[in-house]
């Protein structure tokens, strides 16, 4: 079943509006430039300076310099990284076209700066009102996966709940499933991961950093946030930043000796004017796993993800289109299936790969734009995403003198949009706040001899708001929601059943010193 066309046209509706406001000239856009040197006052080549905002980022120099054109006029959150010097993060006001230095302190440690899931808008990570897990640049590079739950089972208080090492879902603090959620870029990913054999459809080859939230954040979130947040973030694209149009691209190898791994990954990415894009895929082959005792029979897995993305920047804000596919064949080792078909060949009797396979396919359009009007920044989200789940098992054939078969054990159908309009906005450097109104339709199609899931479908509503309030080393911050949730079960070959609304509201306040 495709999703309702009326939903699809609200969607473009709200998510487009704030596009029509990007013709424009750039009268009312800055040029920021500036200087990154050390503590020595040497300039400090290839520094990655990004305004958090805007998602926009360059590198500097050789004589430090960088710079930023058609900047909209607003308060920003400026960081500067370079590997062996400790982060920067400067909360900048751009009035008009200015200069700024930066100076960074040499340092061993690694340590990510910045936020932007704590309160829905960047803060530095040190001012966060939630506990706040990051994991990216090399740490994350050398754990990529095609399973983000065995990727983060790394971090403090993470751990797996998992079928086999390609199918997990994150558990904080004993919580999982439907209790963490888990968001793409900031929009929300639905999956069956209540069940043993699904799990987030996240490539992490594509991954700047995840963010996690250790705990409740159902202020911002709503109720699948009681155990916590799992936020992914994308790299940025690229950006020409007034200079000359550019293509590059990259091809990376990957392998793992138990199991024959061997992963190959591609980019292209490009720039020129106001446009960035990116085109990027992952292939993944391994076979069964190995233990001390043997081989695993039916650990194997076949996957192919990929994506494609697009960013059109303005002088007040900027639009972002983006494609994903994830997906592929997972084998599932199986305690009491169905013994295996003999082999005239002795040696590999009984070892075949048999069992039930998972197969996956998750498909996702996001689109996203967001405006600058003075001291508010105005979002608009939305995506559409499709995830199919089937199990193909390998059964004994009626009537076939013990012949084993594959049949379908349950086919399920998962079609979910959703749209996030959010409202920032900065009173001075001392308060900060965001409002937000959301909506997500959801259906849900059961297929198969294993009756898994009913037919469903749901509708839900939510606004909150969230004001934070500086004074000297302290913050206070506090947060209030209402959402009002609707499902319908459909009754097979009988219509729709009536629906059932469950309202629900909360509120949270926290006082933070740094």
């Amino acid at each position: 079943m495709i999703a309702r066309p009326l939903t699809l046209l609200l969607l473009g509706a709200l998510v487009g509006a704030p596009a029509l406001l990007l013709g424009q000239t750039h009268g009312s856009a800055a040029t920021l430039d500036g200087r990154v040197t050390d503590s020595g006052g040497q300039p400090i080549a290839l520094a990655t300076v990004s305004i958090s905002e805007l998602s926009r980022e360059v590198f500097t120099a050789p004589d430090g310099a960088f710079r930023f054109v058609h900047v909209p006029r607003g308060r920003y959150t400026l960081v500067v990284r370079r590997p062996g010097y400790a982060p920067i993060v400067r909360d900048l006001a751009v009035a008009g076209s200015g200069t700024v230095s930066i100076t960074l302190t040499a340092t061993p440690f690694d340590i990510e700066p910045l936020t932007v899931t704590a309160t829905r808008a960047p803060i530095a990570t040190a001012a966060s009102p939630l506990p706040v897990a990051t994991l990216g640049g090399e740490q994350l590079r050398r754990a990529q996966g095609v399973s983000l739950a065995q990727v983060l089972e790394g971090l403090p208080g993470l751990r797996t709940l998992s079928t086999g090492a390609q199918i997990g879902k994150p558990v904080i603090r004993g919580l999982s499933g439907a209790r963490v959620l888990v968001l793409e870029n900031g929009s929300r990913l639905e999956d069956y991961s209540w069940s043993d054999e699904d799990g987030p459809s996240v490539e992490t080859g594509f991954v700047r950093r995840v963010e996690v939230i250790r705990g409740p954040a159902s202020v911002l979130y709503g109720p699948d946030a009681l155990g916590g947040v799992v936020n992914v973030i994308s790299e940025q694209l690229p950006d020409a930043a007034g200079g000359a149009g550019f293509v590059r691209n990259g091809f990376t190898l990957s392998g793992a000796s138990n199991n024959a791994e061997l992963g190959a990954a591609a980019r292209v990415e490009g720039a020129r004017g106001r446009l960035g894009w990116r085109v990027a895929a992952v292939g993944r082959h391994a076979a069964s796993l190995h233990t001390p005792a043997g081989e695993l029979d039916n650990t194997g897995f076949g996957a192919v993800n990929g994506e494609g993305s697009a960013v059109l920047r303005g002088a007040r804000g900027a639009v972002t289109l983006r494609v994903v596919q994830y997906g592929g064949e997972f084998k599932l080792l199986e305690a009491n299936g169905p013994p295996p078909p003999p082999s005239p060949d002795s040696a590999t009797a009984g070892r075949q790969d048999t069992g039930p396979e998972r197969k996956l396919s998750d498909q996702r359009v996001q689109l996203a734009a967001e405006r600058y009007a003075g001291p508010w920044r105005l979002e608009a989200r939305g995506q559409y995403q499709r995830h199919s789940l089937i199990e193909v098992s390998d059964d004994t054939v009626p009537g076939g003198g013990g012949a084993v078969g594959e049949s379908t054990a349950f086919d399920l159908l998962l079609q979910t949009t959703a749209v996030d309009l959010l409202a920032q906005h900065a009173a001075g450097e001392r308060l900060r706040g965001t409002l937000g109104i959301s909506g997500l339709a959801q259906w849900n199609d059961a297929r198969g001899r294993i009756p898994l899931v009913p037919d469903a479908r749901v509708t839900s509503a939510a606004a909150f708001a969230f004001e934070q309030l500086a004074l000297g080393k302290w913050s206070l911050l506090a947060g209030a929601p209402t959402a009002t949730p609707r499902w319908a079960a459909r009754r097979r070959r009988a219509g729709t059943g009536p629906g059932r609304p469950m309202p629900a509201s909360c509120g949270a306040r926290s006082r933070c010193w740094q």
